[in-house]
Order: structure tokens, then sequence, then C-alpha cells
């Protein structure tokens, strides 16, 4: 049963919103009838709508230009470097391991980013 809950709580996917506009939009399903399959509320409905009239996607929107640790030259730095060496088959707890054996801590490496994209 806790599974079950945990499932509900989970964000839709961008494909799933798709779907979800899709079927009330071109498919002509109530709001309503849309909003109980896909297990979200009509007022995420009326919003994502909004969102994809506005801007043409319906994905979550970006947290970098929120007050947050780190900005958006942290996030496309992250973004670059992951694009340029992908880490192919690596679980993040391989990672966090593999960091932890070089004596770094997550905080050192966090802020040692933040410096290289100061630096530059």
């Amino acid at each position: 049963m806790e599974s079950l809950r945990v499932a509900v709580r989970q964000q839709p996917s961008e494909d799933s919103r798709l779907r979800a506009l899709y079927a009330l939009v071109v498919l002509g399903i109530t709001q309503r009838e849309v909003a109980l399959h896909f297990h979200v509320g009509e007022r995420s409905l009326r919003r994502w709508k909004k969102q994809f009239e506005e801007t043409g996607t319906v994905g979550r929107r970006s947290n970098c230009e929120s007050n947050s640790k780190f900005n958006c030259d942290h996030e496309h730095w992250i973004r670059s470097f992951i694009d340029k060496h992908p880490l192919e088959d690596i679980s993040l707890s391989t990672i966090s391991r593999i960091i932890n054996k070089l004596g770094y801590t997550r905080k050192v490496c966090c802020i040692s980013a933040m410096q290289a994209v100061v630096e530059r």
C-alpha cells in the first residue's frame, strides 16, 4: 500500500502531460474524466494547457531562476560536462563511492564546481 501512495505523489512526466492535453483538447474528453484517468487535479490540467499555449511545452519549469544555491551557469556547466562525458551504466551510488574514495565530500565537490564556474 505504501508503494501505491508514493506512485501517486510522483510528478507526471512531460509525455503524460502531453497525452492528457491530447485527450482533453483533441479527443474532447471532459476535464474531469481526463483528471481521473491521469490521477491529476483539474487545476493541473488547466495550468498545463495555459503553459502549453504560452510556451509550447508542458515540461517542468526550470528552477535555475529560483533563489537556490546554484544558478543557471552552474546548471549549464553541469549539463555540458555530462553531454561531453556521458556516464553510461554508472549509478549515482557508484559515483558517490568514487567521490568518497578520492577523499571528497559532496559539499567539497559542489563548492569546487561552483568555484570553477565563477572563475570562467
